[in-house]
């Protein structure tokens, strides 16, 4: 199997079947499934006359669920060889090997996807690290634990009395004391936490603060980059220093890797009763924008392609195409 080339197909939706493109918009995969996800590690979930099974990069069924498991599924797609699947009857998650065989026996309440060998999963109310071999490496006992972003080597947890980082092993690395409310994902060396009732504020691994400002919401950093808003919807991008790299023009910002950002710009309206949000465009790693909003909706880039709606997405009457990271159409919108 070519692992490379499913990493670059794309669903695409026609006459309410899907198929697959490649990254130039040429057909890889003609349309014959009800259900298509994006290809992760040279496979995808489908779901063909009311059966779920995962594709090879070729559209040939490559893998099915251990017959005993049964029920309706989703999957968020496979990493280093073990995918997440997510019973909808029961709203539980198993795992499951590359080879079709299960992780564990166990299920869980939920469970996140494997990243640097330990995945966050969750038994009750509580959470935990599960490692790549099937054993817990840290028992769930956490009310909110990160999932590891690549190449970091700690992610932050909550707990009932304090926040802080934990690393792969299970140890804490940094415990602040506390009444803490959220955080978000630790990369590039940085943070973010917010106390209950107050504003997120960036801080290093050592839990010192990496700039003075605190924000309403903020995302992690990508690329040098973090999204940061002063109040709800109005926001800015900054540098690791805190520096600002932008205004606060924008209804809303993405950071994706490979140095591109989807922005949305305008006013909340409604044209005949069809909701406008305003519009999406994109980006350049240095801020310029080289693709004016015009878009009704684009998600996050995969690859090369960003998926684009047109439509009221809201209701599900949407039509959906690809743009590369120019803003050239490569696949024009269907329903």
């Amino acid at each position: 199997m070519d692992m490379p080339l499913g990493e670059k197909l794309y669903p695409v939706r026609r006459d309410a079947l899907w198929g697959y493109i490649d990254a130039h918009g040429n057909l890889a995969i003609r349309h014959r499934f009800e259900y298509a996800s994006l290809f992760s590690e040279g496979l995808a979930h489908v779901l063909s006359s009311g059966e779920d099974f995962f594709i090879d990069a070729r559209g040939q069924e490559a893998i099915r669920l251990p017959t005993p498991w049964g029920g309706a599924w989703i999957s968020t797609g496979f990493s280093k060889g073990i995918a997440p699947i997510d019973f909808i009857s029961t709203g539980t998650v198993r795992y499951l090997r590359r080879d079709g065989t299960p992780l564990t026996s166990v299920c869980f309440a939920n469970g996140e996807a494997f990243c640097n060998g330990v995945a966050v999963v969750k038994v009750g109310n509580r959470e935990g690290l599960l490692a790549s071999e099937g054993n817990l490496v840290c028992e769930p006992q956490f009310r909110r634990l990160l999932s590891f972003r690549p190449g970091e080597p700690v992610s932050p947890f909550l707990t009932d009395e304090s926040c802080g980082l934990l690393d792969m092993s299970g140890r804490r690395t940094l415990e602040l004391p506390g009444d803490w409310g959220e955080i978000r994902p630790f990369s590039e060396g940085l943070f973010a936490v917010c106390p209950r009732g107050g504003r997120f504020r960036f801080l290093d691994a050592s839990g010192q603060r990496a700039f003075g400002t605190d924000y309403w919401e903020v995302t992690m950093f990508v690329e040098g980059k973090a999204v940061v808003c002063a109040e709800y919807e109005e926001c800015a991008l900054v540098g690791r220093d805190g520096r600002p790299l932008t205004g606060f023009g924008f209804r809303e910002l993405c950071t994706c890797e490979g140095g591109r950002i989807i922005f949305r710009k305008g006013n909340e309206t409604s044209v005949g009763g069809t909701p406008n949000h305003g519009r999406y465009g994109i980006l350049d790693a240095s801020c310029r924008e080289i693709v004016p909003p015009r878009f009704d909706y684009l998600h996050p880039f995969g690859g090369e392609l960003a998926q684009y709606e047109e439509g009221d997405f809201e209701n599900g009457e949407a039509a959906f195409g690809y743009v590369d990271r120019s803003g050239r159409i490569v696949w024009p919108a269907e329903r």
